[in-house]
């Protein structure tokens, strides 16, 4: 079955071949990650796991690569930057729910980055407002907009236009 997007078609073909799939993998990935891996013996699946119903959304692309004889830096290397917390969620499914777990923890990381990312939007755009209207952002001020959560800089964000001080803004 073909790709309904150009972009996963062409995704997929060129990154089934192992070599520009090994390039991609060590461009990503820092060498410390990489350094375990034997990319010679990399061979890309030929299955498909995304859902049927999920495929005019989302392309799929699964590659094993072996590790290097003697080898025994994969585990830190691999784990290195991902909470224990969802360690132990990938560890504690069978094969049978690894695909639904990986699906579900990269749905929820992209929610996570998505929210981030307004966040530090709002917190970007305060801080603009702030410059414009008192010409200088406080210390002060600056500290409670670095830790401030989205709802309190929607609020703040009202004030910005009764404020009489960048310190009133955050108050």
């Amino acid at each position: 079955m073909s790709s309904p997007h150009p972009h996963d078609a062409f995704f997929r073909d060129v990154f089934s071949d192992p070599k520009n799939l090994a390039a991609l993998v060590r461009s990503i990935l820092r060498a410390s990650a990489t350094a375990p891996l034997d990319f010679e013996r990399l061979t890309v699946c030929p299955e498909r796991y995304v859902d049927e119903t999920l495929r005019a959304f989302e392309t799929d692309l699964l590659a094993q690569v072996p590790l290097v004889e003697g080898s025994d830096e994969a585990t830190e290397a691999f784990t290195d930057g991902i909470s224990a917390e969802t360690q132990k969620a990938i560890a504690s499914v069978g094969p049978a729910r690894m695909e639904e777990t990986v699906m579900t923890l990269a749905q929820q990381w992209r929610a996570e980055g998505e929210a981030n990312g307004r966040v530090e939007g709002e917190r970007a755009l305060l801080r603009a407002l702030i410059v414009h209207k008192f010409g200088v952002i406080p210390r002060s001020v600056e500290a409670a907009l670095e830790t401030a959560d989205e709802p309190s800089l929607s609020v703040w964000a009202e004030r910005i236009f009764s404020a009489r001080s960048a310190e009133d803004v955050v108050a």
